[in-house]
């Protein structure tokens, strides 16, 4: 997985994440699964172990 830039100000609402960028002046509400994930770029973890906890955490059933 990428590593988040670390500049980034999150702040949890509710169960969504507010994330600013104070280099571009953006911001985005991101839903809980976005914000679980990007919590997780850490530049360390593989897709498969954020994949595999992300299905854990959130209870996803495996496809057919």
């Amino acid at each position: 997985m990428p590593q988040r830039n670390e500049k980034l100000v999150m702040e949890p609402m509710g169960e969504e994440l507010l994330v600013y960028c104070p280099d571009s002046h953006q911001a985005s509400c991101l839903n809980a699964t976005a914000g679980w994930v990007l919590e997780r770029c850490d530049g360390k973890s593989s897709m498969h172990s954020v994949a595999a906890a992300l299905e854990h955490h959130f209870q996803i059933a495996e496809g057919p």
